[in-house]
């Protein structure tokens, strides 16, 4: 929910302010959210910081937009690939290390963002 509502909020802003600008406005709302819930304390916070982390994930769709109109028509197919294949490759990765027992929901989330 929050990835679909960050997508359309930043694709919005991304129209108003630029591609760069909105880029970078939902980058820092990604890294402050997934901050905020590294530190959090209750299980409702982070479910809220979590929802807002989203909604910054969603604006990285103006990553690729203003990628591929910088790249070759040739090489647009390929790297959009390689683009959404390190997504799930990421998640891949993830899965085993999330069922590490005994790891802290803390760890989880500090492994987790750099992954996204």
């Amino acid at each position: 929910v929050g990835v679909t509502a960050g997508a359309f909020s930043f694709g919005f802003v991304g129209d108003r302010l630029g591609r760069r600008r909105g880029l970078i406005l939902a980058t820092l709302w990604t890294v402050y959210s997934s901050f905020m819930a590294i530190w959090t304390y209750s299980y409702e916070w982070l479910l809220i910081f979590r929802a807002l982390v989203g909604f910054g994930i969603g604006g990285f769709a103006l990553r690729n937009a203003l990628m591929f109109e910088f790249l070759p028509t040739s090489f647009r197919v390929k790297s959009a690939f390689l683009v959404l294949a390190s997504w799930a490759t990421g998640t891949i990765i993830e899965v085993p290390i999330l069922m590490i027992p005994g790891l802290r929901w803390e760890y989880i989330m500090a492994i987790n963002h750099p992954m996204h």
